[in-house]
């Protein structure tokens, strides 16, 4: 199904196939791999892009971790929003880390001064929708 979400949107420009709600410019990255790209020449331009993050396999406190320091960049501090697609097959953290993924986004938002704007249906999954950097 995700492939032909975004075979429709190549193919057809379907705008079904698109992430709801999606505000141009829009970027969407892995939170892990979002992280990598911090401080190297990869990084691009965030000012006034819709983020959208995205992660799987990761623990609550790695998620936390990671969200401290994307958050901790000035670059990052300069988008429209963030908002957070889905976050699967989350490890179990022995003791509990006492917050799920939306609420460890949203304290980072937050304490960075980033717009947090809710849900997005993105993910590693079949129900993936497309994001174009470029619409």
């Amino acid at each position: 199904m995700a492939v032909s979400r975004a075979l429709d949107w190549i193919v057809n420009r379907d705008p079904s196939a698109l992430e709801p709600d999606l505000q141009s410019p829009a970027m969407a990255f892995n939170l892990t791999v979002l992280a990598a790209l911090l401080g190297t020449v990869l990084e691009p331009d965030f000012t006034g892009v819709d983020l959208l993050i995205e992660d799987v396999s990761e623990h609550h406190y790695r998620i936390d971790r990671t969200m401290f320091h994307v958050t901790g960049s000035a670059n990052i501090r300069k988008v429209a929003r963030l908002r957070l697609g889905r976050v699967g097959d989350i490890p179990d953290n022995d003791p509990d880390f006492g917050r799920d993924e939306v609420a460890i986004v949203h304290e980072w938002c937050k304490r960075s001064g980033v717009p947090f704007g809710g849900r997005a249906d993105i993910g590693h999954d079949v129900l993936n929708r497309v994001v174009p950097f470029r619409l």
